[in-house]
């Protein structure tokens, strides 16, 4: 009898432990929501790219905007969660986009790819696969 008040006594503890902790909806756990705007951030092998199409996917995504010098940017939203942007200018290793979103503590739920890239002869480049787009708070 004793051992099994124990066991139930371990389990409830544990199940309460895993109920409290597992609150909120970021690393703090408090489950407050934290609007901001996020950034995409591109790794590029090459320096003489000037022209890039990337989908930007994730809820609630707003204000889309390029980042760096001599850069304009086309925005199209395509379905309620992603967008296409068509980067012009000086396309390098560097932050490419910048986006509000509702929480970003949420900033894993959102993702970038590399549709195309074109280089300064507006020739498409065979491969994309050494280009990465990483979304950072």
């Amino acid at each position: 009898m004793m051992r099994r008040r124990m066991l139930h006594g371990a389990v409830l503890l544990g199940f309460l432990t895993v109920t409290f902790s597992c609150g909120g909806d970021g690393p703090t756990g408090d489950g407050k929501a934290t609007p901001g705007t996020l950034k995409v951030m591109l790794t590029s092998p090459s320096t003489a790219d000037a022209a890039m199409a990337v989908e930007l996917s994730g809820e609630g995504i707003q204000d889309v905007a390029v980042s760096g010098i001599g850069r304009t940017a086309y925005v199209r939203q395509v379905a309620p969660q992603r967008f296409r942007i068509l980067v012009f200018g000086p396309v390098g290793t560097s932050e490419m986009l910048s986006f509000a979103v509702p929480n970003t503590k949420q900033h894993a739920r959102y993702s970038a790819k590399v549709l195309e890239v074109s280089d300064e002869q507006n020739a498409l480049r065979a491969s994309l696969s050494t280009y990465q787009l990483t979304v950072v708070p």
